[in-house]
């Protein structure tokens, strides 16, 4: 099984593909060769140990936030903590037969740009 990070919207590449195509090629293209694969797509994800969202918040912390990191001003999230992430995978681990060769997408309920993620990463260490 492997677990996808969707925060490929926080990084710039010259490659003519997005990464999201990039991405679902080569899923799709593991998921053809191997079977027995479950592929689970998470959403940015926030907690305890979440490296992306401290990331986020250590940079604020700092004052500086860097340009790549908030130059997604469309893109939408849907931020989902790490417990349920755990959560996910370790269901996904418990039915393997039933999720052999799929591919799932684990979200949160709440919508954000990464801007708003930014601004409340700020208020969070008293920085703006």
């Amino acid at each position: 099984m492997a677990v996808c990070p969707i925060e490929h919207e926080l990084y710039w590449s010259e490659d003519k593909h997005t990464p999201f195509e990039l991405r679902d090629t080569a899923q799709m293209a593991a998921l053809s060769h191997f079977g027995n694969a479950t592929i689970l797509n998470a959403n940015i994800a926030f907690g305890k140990d979440s490296y992306v969202s401290h990331f986020i918040t250590q940079c604020a912390a700092a004052g500086k936030i860097p340009k790549a990191i908030g130059g997604s001003k469309g893109f939408q999230y849907k931020p989902v903590s790490v417990e349920d992430l755990a959560t996910a995978v370790q269901t996904a681990l418990a039915k393997t037969d039933q999720v052999k060769g799929k591919r799932f997408t684990v979200s949160g309920k709440h919508t954000a740009t990464l801007n708003e993620l930014l601004h409340l990463a700020e208020q969070y260490v008293n920085k703006e």
